[in-house]
């Protein structure tokens, strides 16, 4: 479980997403003040379920058509992230901004806490849609359709849209107002 956060983290860095996008000085990025919301939270919940679901579907559809398996990360997932990547750095910001920890060590626990239950119930999520055997295929030929299509992504008909686009104008890319 641990690889596997550290390697969905790796490929976000690799991705060539961080240099094109306006980011926060560290300084301008502290300033920053965040006012917490019933709203922003489940948009920020649904950013960490949707990467572990994703990453748990594409895992489970390979073996059920007899795809290869992935090397280091799900490409979905990575796809996915680096699409995405303004909506999850912003939440992610947010998250930290919100709870205040008082030192990095509970921070970091916390952290690797509020991870493990967004991937207990994502891939809970996933293995649900599939339990039953008679359409497994078909929904994984949807998954990896739907995937490469982008109707996982957030776009403006999005119900966390609005939310998730505030934090990532507020806490990502203010200059761009």
């Amino acid at each position: 479980m641990k690889l596997h956060r550290i390697l969905i983290c790796l490929s976000l860095l690799a991705s060539n997403t961080f240099a094109e996008l306006p980011q926060l000085s560290r300084e301008e990025l502290a300033a920053v003040q965040v006012t917490p919301s019933a709203e922003r939270d489940a948009a920020v919940i649904y950013m960490r379920e949707m990467s572990f679901y994703l990453s748990r579907m594409a895992s489970r559809c390979r073996k059920e058509l007899k795809m290869p398996a992935s090397e280091l990360s799900e490409p979905e997932q990575s796809l996915w992230g680096q699409t995405n990547y303004r909506y999850s750095a912003a939440a992610v910001r947010y998250d930290g901004k919100r709870a205040m920890y008082p030192d990095a060590f509970t921070q970091y626990q916390t952290n690797l806490d509020k991870y493990g239950v967004a991937q207990e119930k994502a891939y809970a999520d996933a293995d649900a849609l599939l339990k039953p055997k008679k359409s497994r295929v078909q929904i994984c030929n949807q998954f990896f359709t739907d995937s490469q299509t982008g109707r996982f992504d957030i776009t403006p008909g999005h119900p966390h849209y609005e939310v998730l686009e505030g934090l990532a104008r507020e806490l990502f890319d203010p200059r761009q107002k």
